[in-house]
């Protein structure tokens, strides 16, 4: 009877195995170089544009002095807006929502609503731009009382900005992160929040 060389056998997979590994390894960094060189090529081309419009919505830290004891990490929802007079400098508003939920009272929470606006200071590196947002401008601050669904409302001067960063990996539209800091204080109650959003811009011509 013929004797199999086990060992044998086993080398051979171990070697067809450790190839095949290799390839997979090669072909993924074809991929990742060909991802590169394209965004280096688009970066060149990318056609500059003076405004955009965009959306975006992630989570909201408290950071007030009353929401920070009080309240859970919640959600925020922006609406952007920029146009750019020249090169770097132009103007920016923000449309914005947030709300927390209480850490004591599950069905209540607190937030802003408001809308800020200021200068925008925007600095472009290729097919990024980074911007930088000081603005201040006026919210709605809602406060819901104890275990029912009563509420307070109440108008006040809200300001902050952040930075954001967009990506324009198309012709019209970007990829967008910011970091955004809102202050506000109705009646007394400070709601100051940091909130951290993704999301997506038209780019306007």
């Amino acid at each position: 009877m013929k004797r199999t060389n086990s060992n044998a056998d086993y080398g051979v997979k171990t070697k067809g195995l450790s190839t095949m590994s290799n390839l997979k390894k090669a072909l993924l960094l074809i991929a990742f170089i060909g991802f590169v060189n394209n965004t280096v090529i688009h970066a060149q081309d990318v056609e500059t544009r003076k405004g955009f419009i965009g959306i975006g919505l992630g989570p909201t830290i408290p950071i007030g002095s009353f929401v920070k004891d009080n309240c859970e990490v919640g959600f925020q929802f922006n609406i952007d807006f920029g146009y750019l007079f020249s090169k770097n400098i132009g103007v920016a508003a923000s449309a914005f929502g947030t709300s927390m939920a209480s850490k004591w009272q599950n069905k209540n929470s607190v937030g802003l609503t408001g809308l800020m606006a200021g200068p925008l200071f925007s600095v472009p590196s290729g097919a990024f731009e980074f911007d930088f947002k000081p603005m201040l401008g006026c919210a709605q601050g809602v406060l819901y009382l104890g275990n029912d669904d009563s509420s307070s409302s109440k108008l006040t001067f809200t300001y902050g900005g952040g930075a954001a960063v967009r990506w324009n990996c198309w012709r019209k539209f970007s990829l967008s992160a910011s970091a955004m800091y809102c202050y506000g204080k109705p009646e007394g109650v400070d709601l100051s929040t940091i909130g951290i959003v993704v999301g997506a811009t038209y780019r306007l011509k």
